[in-house]
């Protein structure tokens, strides 16, 4: 037996069926949809290169403003609110004064630093000067929402259709472009060799 006929069984005979149109699928069936499974496995190194300098570039921003261990700060709090603070706090990791970062936070909460409600208390004054000169903060918090939707659904296996994926791609590279001028060259470098 070869995995072609194994497929239906590590992906489920239902979304196989599914995803290929039907309940009785031939190997040459498999190809395309092959194809579309690696270039849905492939948008984890996006989601990578994505989160991990998001929340580094806002990481440096509370260190550089609140001090190391930001969470703990009261400015930190009277800033960002209670809700955020207390997310922080609520940190495993939070009440261990050796840690420098909180890295079992959310991506969603990462994103939250950037909704409209703090727009004038910490985006103007502080998160704008750790990205791209001249982001649209709207945009950005728009984009970053849709992304951690794509993110969400491909950890939860959902299949996408390669449209879908070609537009979280742009996506990525489009809020990378808004991270640091220079991630978009590195993450196409990444995903397949190219530069441009």
């Amino acid at each position: 037996m070869s995995w072609h006929t194994k497929l239906p069984i590590f992906l489920g005979e239902v979304r196989t069926a599914t995803s290929l149109g039907t309940l009785n699928p031939q190997p040459a069936d498999f190809d395309s949809y092959i194809q579309a499974l690696a270039k849905q496995s492939q948008s984890w190194l996006f989601v990578y290169w994505v989160e991990l300098p998001l929340r580094n570039a806002i990481h440096r921003a509370f260190v550089n403003e609140f001090g190391p261990q930001w969470w703990t700060s009261s400015a930190f709090r009277s800033t960002v609110g209670s809700k955020i603070a207390d997310d922080a706090l609520s940190s495993k990791w939070a009440a261990h004064p050796e840690r420098q970062f909180l890295d079992d936070l959310s991506f969603g909460f990462w994103i939250r630093c950037l909704s409209p409600s703090l727009e004038q208390r910490l985006w103007t004054p502080l998160l704008r000067h750790h990205f791209v000169q001249g982001v649209n903060r709207k945009k950005l918090h728009n984009q970053l929402l849709e992304f951690k939707r794509f993110r969400n659904a491909i950890a939860h296996h959902e299949h996408r259709t390669s449209e879908q994926l070609d537009r979280n791609r742009k996506l990525a590279l489009e809020i990378a472009a808004c991270i640091d001028a220079d991630l978009p060259a590195l993450i196409r470098q990444l995903a397949d060799g190219t530069d441009d």
